[in-house]
């Protein structure tokens, strides 16, 4: 609605995107424009970055990615899986630069990726940043969706640890016919597994989520 966009601009927002690197966005763009999906998804979010800059300095930001060749975020160090799941940026106030670095830095990776493996690490790196700090909340996922998905056992948690947090989640089709936002539902099912963080640290953010069966 109006209002809640007038809110969003007026208070500090933390947004972690989660952009799918697969091969198959390097299929060029059903737009026309010449581009491949991937190309075009980070012009897309260059430009939501530019915004959140103009709109106010408070606003955070952070980046990851799906489907890298390599392996770099925290529950992959802790030896819980997630692999070929990378944190490009951790969640802070974005410098300009960062919108020209992304569109040359990141490309193309594995032939497979798993969204869900993706969420799950920029659900966490949330979780560990934000803690009670005040901020609104989003997660941008940009995806193909081509490939399978083998995370779906966690696909619960991560809903029930959104809905906690009160974080938004927005899902942007490369080539789908349709967008969606997805935000608390009335009656949805029970999460898969439950979540619970532990105390939180001396700056106000919250410990690792913890998975219980």
């Amino acid at each position: 609605t109006a209002l809640t966009s007038v809110a969003r601009i007026m208070s500090k927002e933390a947004i972690v995107f989660v952009i799918d690197v697969t091969t198959s966005m390097n299929e060029p763009s059903a737009s026309g424009s010449g581009k491949t999906r991937l190309e075009e998804a980070l012009v897309g979010v260059s430009r939501m970055i530019e915004n959140k800059i103009l709109q106010t300095k408070q606003n955070e930001v952070g980046i990851v990615l799906f489907g890298t060749e390599g392996t770099d975020n925290q529950l992959a160090d802790e030896g819980r899986g997630y692999e070929n799941v990378t944190r490009y940026q951790k969640i802070g106030k974005p410098p300009v630069s960062v919108c020209a670095s992304l569109q040359e830095e990141i490309v193309v990776g594995e032939d497979s990726g798993d969204m869900i493996n993706g969420l799950v690490v920029a659900v966490d790196h949330m979780h560990r940043y934000i803690g009670t700090k005040k901020f609104t909340k989003s997660i941008y996922l940009i995806t193909a969706a081509a490939n399978e998905v083998d995370g779906i056992d966690d696909l619960g948690m991560v809903c029930s640890k959104m809905v906690e947090m009160e974080t938004t989640l927005f899902v942007i089709g490369a080539d789908f016919t349709h967008s969606g936002d997805f935000t608390k539902v009335a009656g949805a099912p029970p999460p898969v597994m439950q979540i619970k963080a532990e105390e939180e640290d001396d700056e106000g953010g919250g410990g690792a989520m913890q998975i219980k069966e």
